[in-house]
């Protein structure tokens, strides 16, 4: 396997890009600074372009460098637009250049299934899934944070016990899309434009929705949960470090669970060049979460009877939408190789 050398440019004050590597460690303040952009709406977008040995993440600093990425991307099946939230400018420009079907939006702001009246040629896909996290205070429900020129608040949390424990239920909406140039088609007659049309070279615009993460603002009081370090001692490889719950206990644990979005980039190498790979990646990594939250959920006898209903409500919803999308995303699949089985 090849050296993984991702890239992160982020936006400095002077409007410039410095060079991050990919997964490099972050202080505190780093922290701050990035959630901070978050509440600002700044630092939402970036670009993800990979091959076989590496993945390069290039920060996305104004709408004018968004188009001119796509424009330079459009021909690219090995590149992904990252947005965190909802936020206008962005929004509306994706929406128009990736003829996104504003109903998808909307199911994605809702955290609703996405039912289109009409058949849209570009894949879609929009799966929740669970983020274990740690509470600094404990809250019966966390308000909401309304972030300026954004569309979307941050996804429900629900508390698992009362040392802090919680799970953030989030959702991740992927568009895939293909649009006719349209600067090609405009110097064309009338009477040329749907021949042309038929041949034209069409624009690939691949965007993945994803929540604003919420353990990056220190302000929310919320921490990414670390795996449990049982026998540190046999294994120096894992970093230990000691943890102070809301009772003032110390408990060892280990290095932080990955996120979803952590995973995604990490998998990218591994065969994804086409839609359809990204498609089932971005499913096979939505199920390995919840793989993963069944396997460590452990419901606190303290936490109360409304809110352990509210949390398996959520969780039964999140898990239908899943296999609603799952099972149409089957049907397309099959219809599609009919169709084509039929041509040839």
């Amino acid at each position: 396997m090849g050296e993984v050398r991702a890239v992160d440019l982020e936006a400095t004050g002077e409007g410039e890009c410095r060079e991050v590597r990919w997964g490099e460690a972050c202080d505190d303040e780093d922290k701050g600074q990035r959630g901070q952009g978050f509440a600002n709406g700044e630092g939402a977008l970036y670009l993800l372009k990979w091959s076989d040995t590496e993945v390069n993440k290039t920060q996305v600093c104004s709408v004018a460098q968004l188009r001119s990425d796509i424009q330079d991307n459009s021909n690219s099946t090995r590149h992904l637009f990252v947005l965190h939230g909802l936020p206008v400018d962005y929004t509306v420009t994706l929406r128009e250049l990736g003829d996104a079907d504003a109903s998808f939006l909307d199911a994605h702001a809702g955290r609703r299934s996405y039912r289109s009246l009409r058949r849209p040629k570009a894949g879609w896909a929009h799966y929740d899934y669970p983020e274990l996290v740690c509470q600094s205070g404990f809250h019966e429900s966390r308000e909401h944070e309304v972030v300026a020129k954004d569309l979307i608040g941050d996804p429900p949390t629900y508390v698992t016990s009362r040392t802090g424990r919680s799970v953030i239920f989030c959702r991740a909406s992927i568009w895939l899309s293909e649009k006719v140039h349209s600067e090609l088609l405009s110097l064309l007659p009338s009477r040329f434009y749907s021949r042309v049309r038929m041949n034209a070279k069409r624009r690939s615009i691949v965007v993945l929705y994803l929540d604003r993460p919420v353990w990056e603002r220190p302000e929310s009081g919320v921490s990414r949960m670390r795996y449990e370090v049982y026998t540190p001692e046999k294994n120096s490889s894992i970093t230990t470090i000691s943890q102070l719950d809301l009772h003032d206990s110390l408990t060892a644990v280990g290095n932080e669970i990955p996120t979803l979005e952590e995973m995604l980039c990490g998998s990218l190498r591994d065969g994804c060049s086409s839609r359809q790979g990204l498609l089932e990646l971005l499913e096979d990594l939505a199920i390995n979460k919840w793989g993963n939250f069944f396997e460590t959920l452990s419901l606190d006898s303290s936490v109360g009877s409304n809110e352990t209903t509210a949390l398996f409500l959520q969780t039964l919803n999140c898990l239908e939408r899943n296999l609603d999308v799952s099972r149409r995303r089957h049907e397309i699949t099959i219809r599609e190789g009919g169709m084509g089985s039929a041509a040839r």
